[in-house]
């Protein structure tokens, strides 16, 4: 997906670091795991989402719970090629959903995420 745009393309939609990193911003979390949904529920991509904190222990977290984490200025991203791109809340039919700042209608590149262990 990402190998098709140009550098200058993925690094307007890149996570800045620098603005996040910072004591007084918000907390950064990877996320690297997913778990889809079964499809019954209509514009529902997302069940969990999940990560390794930096103890080395997994955590996991429902679509809501990271929404609400997202709203309480937690900033959440994903690694892709080496780069992190962040996570944000979306809207469509007014249902929210999370998806990365490059991705368009749907959570693709979090949909490519390997399953939640």
């Amino acid at each position: 997906m990402i190998g098709m745009l140009d550098n200058a393309d993925i690094t307007h939609y890149e996570l800045n670091l620098a603005e996040y990193s910072t004591r007084r911003g918000p907390k950064m979390v990877e996320i690297k795991f997913v778990t889809k949904a079964d499809g019954t529920i209509p514009d529902k991509y997302i069940t969990y989402l999940g990560g390794v904190r930096q103890d080395g222990q997994p955590w996991k977290l429902t679509e809501e719970e990271v929404i609400q984490s997202c709203e309480r200025n937690i900033a959440f991203f994903v690694t892709v090629d080496n780069r992190r791109l962040r996570v944000i809340v979306a809207k469509h039919n007014r249902h929210r959903f999370l998806k990365t700042v490059f991705d368009r209608d749907a959570p693709d590149i979090l949909l490519s995420l390997p399953d939640c262990p």
